[in-house]
């Protein structure tokens, strides 16, 4: 019986083919191959299919692509030399609390209040860059990211933490995200959501990892729904899920959808109930067990108010009314010492139904938290937008809806008058005295996002009457948008584009919008001096959405609606 052809002879024997030239089935095994065609002796002796072979290429295609490969490597020990040494040179915790930052005063983040942002500046250094040697933590699902890289992401995310909330969380929280135990802790999907978003905001290197962190956190959401698992984590995860869609993707339904089902969720839980003496749902089921502390039941008043700011912001932005009410709400703005009653004048607890009440007090903001003032002035936009949307469309018999227009009304120039100054340094704790750096010029994302709201608000509530031909609506509207430009200046100034609320965008869209429609009725009234007045705001608030768009995809979109909204603008340089 013949033996199978030259794989029996000895290897002297073998015609010695070029490199290159062995089929992939051979070079992926490693084995010996003639390149016979269709199939080699090898793959005929393990029933493969027809060999495949690799178009042949020119000694000097090799030598190019050795050249390309060495000078990656090349940089690559490179940039792994820098970084590691890097990070293997972090401060201490010693050192971090003497590190200071002209754009984070040290103020801002005490161990009370969260972790030191001005300390991570070294870490902020690296640019994104990830280390392939630590980078293969992600092809197992359950392996942390290194711990140099959970720094990167922590420090990253303190930064932007004013997005989602004023009422920051304390450094002992980020500490505890370097547990590698999952079962004590955060929940992973709160541990993921927060890397998430740390590397979500900046288009570099960092953003790859963003499908490994969404993947993750989605898993665990759905773990942590499954198995009653730290609720109030999942709720949190759930909402900042919320705003990496509305802010950072550009999915508006999503947010509003997740903004949605959250608050619903935290009603669920009882939040939407925790006002004083007891600080627990009297008339409602609770998913959650009795709180054991004080800073138990201070951490769900967090919470409720960081779900109810998602919630009414994506309210707001699409001028729609929230499926909670401001009336099922009773939990107070926040925990304030025993001592200290937290009712208003009235003898009810003061919440946001109480901003709308007659005489109130709860609309003199400027004793307020940083997180307080932020949630009334969120609650005042929504209640503007789904009020005001159908203001042109009311009869004037409808003394119901007329009175809670002027309501609304009364309440946002309330608030407006006695907001603390943009200069002003955020208090985070109503005891906190009130210190102003007007010396220094500088305001920051803490103090100047309410600003805005406040302006927001008034255009929501008058923007339909003004396009309806009311002149007085139209004025309030133009005497608005005129009191937040030096707001759009300062933050286009200090080069806020990135750091304050990506909400932001659509407030300056609405004020362009504002500032557009009134260009447009000048010119076509013939007064062309009073029209050329307006182009310079115009030009401000193009440039300031043109710096949001380097950062959210939700100045992108408004950015568009604004070209197609206003086609006699297009031919003016310097705005689209």
């Amino acid at each position: 019986m013949e033996r199978a052809p030259s794989l029996e002879k000895s290897p002297s024997k073998l015609k010695r083919i070029k490199k290159g030239e062995a089929c992939k089935a051979c070079r992926t095994k490693k084995c010996r191959c003639n390149a016979s065609k269709p199939t080699c002796a090898t793959c005929a002796r393990d029933n493969e299919p027809e060999c495949v072979y690799d178009a042949p290429r020119s000694k000097t295609q090799i030598l190019r692509q050795k050249i390309t490969d060495l000078e990656a490597q090349i940089r690559l020990v490179q940039e792994t030399d820098a970084n590691i040494a890097l990070l293997l040179n972090m401060p201490s915790d010693s050192s971090l609390s003497m590190h200071s930052s002209s754009s984070y005063p040290a103020s801002w983040r005490s161990d009370e209040f969260g972790y030191n942002i001005a300390a991570q500046s070294d870490l902020v250094r690296l640019n994104g860059w990830v280390d392939p040697v630590i980078g293969s933590w992600w092809e197992t699902s359950d392996s942390p990211p290194p711990s140099g890289l959970i720094e990167i992401l922590i420090s990253r995310y303190t930064q932007q933490e004013h997005r989602y909330t004023h009422d920051l969380l304390p450094s002992r929280f980020y500490q505890s995200l370097y547990n590698p135990d999952s079962t004590t802790g955060p929940h992973p999907a709160l541990r993921n959501i927060i890397f998430l978003l740390g590397c979500a905001y900046v288009d570099d290197r960092l953003s790859a990892l963003q499908p490994v962190f969404l993947r993750r956190t989605t898993y665990y959401l759905n773990q942590s729904l499954a198995h009653a698992d730290r609720l109030l984590d999942w709720l949190e995860a759930y909402t900042l899920l919320g705003f990496y869609h509305l802010f950072y993707k550009g999915g508006l339904s999503q947010g509003r959808h997740i903004g949605a089902t959250a608050i619903l969720f935290a009603a669920a839980c009882g939040l939407h109930a925790l006002s004083p003496p007891g600080w627990l749902p009297s008339r409602t089921a609770s998913l959650l067990s009795l709180p054991s502390s004080r800073d138990e039941i201070r951490h769900r008043v967090r919470v409720w108010w960081m779900v109810f700011f998602a919630n009414r912001l994506a309210s707001a932005a699409g001028e729609s009314r929230a499926n909670f009410a401001d009336e099922d709400i009773s939990t107070a703005w926040e925990l304030l010492p025993e001592s200290q009653p937290g009712s208003s004048a009235e003898g009810l607890p003061s919440t946001v139904s109480s901003l709308y009440i007659a005489g109130s007090k709860e609309t003199y903001v400027y004793g307020d938290t940083a997180n307080t003032i932020l949630c009334k002035c969120v609650a005042l936009s929504e209640r503007a937008g789904y009020t005001g949307v159908i203001a042109a469309k009311t009869p004037e018999s409808d003394e119901a809806y007329w009175e809670k227009f002027r309501a609304a009304d009364h309440a946002i120039e309330q608030v407006t008058r006695s907001l603390p100054s943009m200069f002003e340094e955020p208090r985070f704790d109503s005891t906190a005295p009130h210190t102003v750096s007007r010396a220094s010029g500088k305001t920051n994302p803490f103090i100047i996002f309410p600003h805005i709201l406040v302006c927001d608000a008034t255009i929501l509530l008058h923007n339909r009457l003004a396009q309806a031909g009311n002149a007085t609506s139209r004025d309030v509207c133009l005497k608005a948008a005129w009191r937040a430009m030096p707001v759009v200046r300062k933050m286009l100034v200090q080069e806020m584009g990135g750091s304050v609320l990506p909400y932001a965008a659509l407030v300056e869209a609405r004020i362009f919008q504002v500032f557009a429609s009134e260009y447009d009725r000048l010119h076509a009234l013939g007064d062309t001096q009073r029209a050329k007045v307006i182009l310079p705001e115009l030009k401000v608030l193009a440039l300031m959405l043109r710096e949001h768009t380097k950062h959210f995809s939700l100045a992108k979109l408004a950015l568009a609606v604004l070209k197609g909204m206003f086609p006699s603008l297009r031919g003016e340089p310097g705005i689209f």
